[in-house]
């Protein structure tokens, strides 16, 4: 798959390509997925602005000569591409992309920390969220399937942030000043916008090629994919589904999802 785009758009492009990468993809690399990332300034790809990622599983190395030629130009596999804010890695675990999100928003806590003496609390809150929490929520439905460890990394930057607006020590609990604040978990947020996306695959309200992955079975259940890989679980089609089917079982007892929902 081909992705072109310049500033917010992106389209697919069919773009003669020839190399190795078709070769040791079957070979070596049986269950590859390849994307290639294209950056233009018009509806041409640009070879010199090109990267290729693939996606696979952590045992299965790439070998050393896979390549791609586009217009002449050789392109190497690279381990991870940035497109349109996001970074993606090999093994799409999101860990580099948390990590570029964690080093951007330790960098703006300085910013609100000097605006303490200067600002009210009401303030302090807007600017967190319009500076800090607006890159912790960008495309924050796609690393739904990241690793704990590195969503963790995300809310010790809500809590801080919590801490500065406070001013008190870090050490405090952060939860009652969250509460305060009126600031929901960044997990809760996460869960509703995947929710709510959802919602517009199945209601056709979107890219008509986001309906293909969903499918409902009995009822309005979700059918959950079967993957025996790890790479495999992280696809829209399987922990998407599973979100999906978890909150309509919440929502049958409860009116505080679709709540949450039209907050998102």
């Amino acid at each position: 798959m081909i992705l072109t785009g310049h500033g917010k758009h992106s389209q697919q492009a069919v773009v003669p390509a020839a190399g190795k990468i078709a070769a040791t993809a079957a070979d070596a690399i049986p269950t590859v997925t390849v994307i290639i990332a294209i950056i233009a300034n018009s509806n041409n790809s640009n070879s010199d602005k090109t990267q290729l990622i693939l996606f696979k599983k952590p045992c299965k190395p790439i070998p050393d000569d896979s390549y791609l030629t586009l217009d002449n130009c050789i392109i190497k596999p690279e381990k991870t591409v940035k497109l349109l804010g996001v970074t993606l890695d090999q093994h799409l675990t999101f860990g580099t992309n948390n990590d570029n999100i964690v080093n951007k928003c330790q960098g703006l806590l300085g910013i609100l920390a000097k605006a303490t003496s200067y600002l009210p609390k009401e303030l302090l809150k807007l600017l967190y969220t319009a500076l800090i929490r607006s890159h912790m929520e960008y495309c924050s439905s796609m690393f739904y399937s990241a690793a704990k460890t590195h969503l963790k990394k995300l809310d010790v930057i809500q809590r801080k942030a919590a801490h500065i607006i406070y001013e008190v020590p870090r050490g405090a609990h952060a939860d009652i000043l969250l509460l305060f604040l009126k600031l929901d978990e960044l997990g809760d947020k996460r869960e509703a916008h995947l929710v709510k996306l959802i919602k517009s695959f199945l209601s056709g309200k979107c890219h008509p090629a986001m309906p293909s992955m969903t499918e409902v079975c009995c009822g309005k259940t979700l059918r959950v994919s079967q993957s025996r890989s790890t790479v495999g679980t992280r696809r829209p089609s399987v922990f998407g589904a599973n979100i999906y089917n978890q909150y309509l079982g919440f929502s049958s007892d409860s009116d505080e999802a679709d709540t949450l929902l039209s907050q998102s």
